[in-house]
């Protein structure tokens, strides 16, 4: 009866009118706790989401991977984003350039559900969603394989492009809780793709995503994640704050003293925005802006993420990320604070 009701609720609803992702809300409430911090899986919320996309996506035609996807939050406002800013684009074009990877069968699935969602009448509907270890892709091999149209039990092998933009909030998962072997390979892995690059082994699990996913961008392109700030207090992360400082333009460090982007767990967390750029006048020349937010990210924004308000709420987010990247003074209102340190000032 109890789900028998859920889906008379549930009828009327048009998926394609929910531009966000209340399937990721309902996962989190069905999944226990204990599995999801095994695991590390914590659930983002649209406005941290809108906030990276909208430093990372910057054109409609835009490639994008979440390597830890979830239920799919990035990947579904990541959609809206690419739509809005080139509102000709088939919903084949971009469900094509949305790639997402979890280990997790459920959320895998929820992902995949989630982008289908957008529109469900299309034959060429299916998701880039591959349910694995994000470090058992190798980039020459398919990513993932997709049914062929009209022909029941074939596959057709899907290849990852070179990206314009890496996004999400990799698993946390402290360092005594992944085994030596998992730190050993994963560590190789990014010592492969970055030579130089030697993460100490007392890592937490979200140190390995960084490069590693970042492998895979195309020069330029933009990489964002939620993660727990402590990459940036302890000594294990002075290696990943090299490898950033050697590779990226540290575009913006961001965290809010007005809320937690993590609502169950007890960590800090931070936002992260870097720009590949192989010229090293160029990235000792950045100015890096480290931003603390004084009002939750709801208000500043002050738009709900809803389909008649899609348009006012990207203008507002673009409009931010301005406000950030054009600050070149150090500065505080009642939204935020922003303060300016050159990536040089960083190196030394």
């Amino acid at each position: 009866d109890a789900w028998r009701g859920l889906l008379r609720g549930i009828e009327s609803v048009d998926f394609r009118e929910v531009p966000s992702d209340v399937v990721g809300r309902i996962f989190q409430k069905l999944i226990g706790p204990d599995e999801r911090h095994r695991y590390g899986q914590h659930f983002t919320g649209d406005d941290v989401v809108d906030l990276i996309n909208g430093f990372c996506i910057r054109s409609g035609g835009d490639t994008l991977l979440d390597p830890a996807c979830g239920s799919g939050s990035f990947l579904v406002r990541a959609y809206y984003r690419k739509r809005h800013l080139d509102a000709k684009r088939s919903h084949v074009n971009l469900i094509g350039e949305l790639f997402g990877c979890d280990i997790s069968l459920y959320p895998a699935h929820l992902a995949t559900l989630n982008l289908a969602a957008r529109e469900i009448n299309d034959e060429a509907n299916y998701p880039r969603i591959a349910r694995r270890n994000f470090f058992d892709f190798k980039p020459k091999q398919p990513f993932c394989q997709l049914p062929a149209p009209g022909n029941v039990g074939e596959q057709i092998p899907v290849h990852l492009p070179a990206l314009d933009a890496v996004v999400g909030n990799p698993p946390y998962v402290r360092q005594e809780k992944v085994e030596k072997k998992d730190k050993a390979r994963f560590g190789q892995i990014c010592s492969e793709a970055w030579p130089g690059l030697r993460l100490t082994g007392r890592s937490d699990l979200h140190c390995y995503f960084w490069p590693a996913a970042a492998r895979l961008l195309k020069p330029n392109g933009y990489f964002g994640f939620l993660t727990s700030s402590s990459w940036m207090d302890v000594e294990y992360g002075f290696a990943l704050q090299g490898w950033m400082l050697r590779h990226f333009k540290i575009l913006a460090v961001m965290e809010s003293a007005a809320e937690p982007w993590f609502e169950d767990a007890r960590v800090k967390t931070c936002v992260a925005i870097l720009q590949r750029c192989d010229d090293e006048a160029a990235r000792m020349a950045n100015r890096v802006r480290f931003v603390r937010f004084a009002r939750k990210l709801a208000d500043i924004i002050g738009v709900a993420p809803t389909p008649e308000n899609e348009a006012t709420r990207q203008g507002v987010l673009e409009a931010l990320r301005l406000r950030i990247l054009n600050t070149n003074a150090d500065c505080q209102d009642q939204d935020l604070r922003i303060i300016i340190k050159t990536q040089e000032d960083r190196w030394n």
